[in-house]
C-alpha cells in the first residue's frame, strides 16, 4: 500500500510569537514527507532531473484542528494519489503520539521541463496499490481569488528563498503570508495557497489583502505569483 509516515520532533523555530505553529511548518513537513517518498519511490529530484524534469506545486491545503508545541513528536503521513490529466495528488495527515489527528492537507503537484520551464502532461505513476483514503472529498484543491483591496507590503526575494528548482521554495509564500498579515494570536485553522508564476532571486513582490483571510502577491508587472486564504480560529 502507498503509504509512507516519518516522525519530526517539533522545534521552537516552527512556531510564531503567540506559540502558533506557522503556515509554513505546516508546509515543511508536508514537503519534506513527499520528497522522501517520491525518492524512496525512484521518482525524486535526483531521479527526475536526470530526465530534465522537475516537481512542480501548484496548490497546498491544510486544516488544523489540535495545538501542539516545542519539543512534542508528531507523526507525518503521506499518501499519493493516481496520477491525473495534467497533474498529481498528495495527501497528508498529521497525529501526535496518542494518534490523535493535528491536521491533514493536500498538495497538487505537476511536471515541468527543467530547462524551458513549460508544463510537461504526466507520464509515470506509483505501480504500487493505492490508499482508498481521501483527505477531503474533492481532490482538487479550491482556487483562491486574486485581490488588490490593500497593499499591506513588499518583499524581495533573496538567494536564501530559492530551492533547487531554481525558483523561490513554496514555504517562503507562506512566511511572506505571515509577515505582513494583522497580528492575530489564535492558531491557524485552514491555509491553501495556489501558485501561478514561479519567482526568482531579487524580485520584488507587492502583497496585498481583502482585509481580512485573503492574500496576493504580484510581480512588479503586475502578474500574479500566488493567492492565499489564512483562516485563524481557537480550537
Amino acid at each position: 500500500m502507498l503509504i509512507y509516515n516519518e516522525r519530526f520532533k517539533l522545534r521552537e523555530s516552527d512556531f510564531d510569537e503567540f506559540d502558533n505553529l506557522k503556515p509554513s511548518a505546516f508546509l515543511d513537513f508536508f514537503q519534506s514527507v513527499a520528497s522522501t517518498h517520491a525518492t524512496l519511490k525512484g521518482m525524486g529530484f535526483d531521479d527526475m532531473i536526470k530526465k530534465n524534469i522537475a516537481w512542480v506545486l501548484t496548490k497546498v491545503k491544510l486544516d488544523a484542528y489540535k495545538r501542539v508545541k516545542a519539543k512534542d513528536t508528531i507523526i507525518v503521513e503521506t499518501i499519493p494519489r493516481p496520477k491525473g490529466l495534467i497533474d498529481y495528488t498528495r495527501d497528508y495527515y498529521i497525529y501526535d503520539e496518542e494518534n490523535e489527528l493535528i491536521a491533514k492537507g493536500s498538495s497538487q503537484w505537476v511536471h515541468i521541463d527543467f530547462t524551458t520551464r513549460k508544463l510537461l502532461r504526466p507520464t509515470i505513476d506509483f505501480t504500487e496499490e493505492f490508499s482508498p483514503r481521501d483527505a477531503y472529498e474533492t481532490r482538487k484543491i479550491e482556487r483562491v481569488p486574486a485581490v488588490d483591496t490593500y497593499e499591506i507590503g513588499k518583499y524581495v526575494t533573496t538567494r536564501n528563498d530559492i530551492d533547487h528548482n531554481g525558483h523561490v521554495n513554496n514555504l517562503r509564500y507562506a512566511d511572506m503570508v505571515l509577515a505582513f498579515e494583522k497580528k492575530n494570536p489564535a492558531p491557524v485553522r485552514s491555509f491553501i495557497i495556489n501558485f501561478s508564476v514561479e519567482c526568482h532571486e531579487n524580485e520584488t513582490l507587492t502583497i496585498y489583502s481583502d482585509g481580512d483571510t485573503l492574500f496576493t502577491g504580484k510581480k512588479q508587472d503586475g502578474t500574479v505569483s500566488f493567492t492565499a486564504k489564512l483562516i485563524r480560529e481557537n480550537y
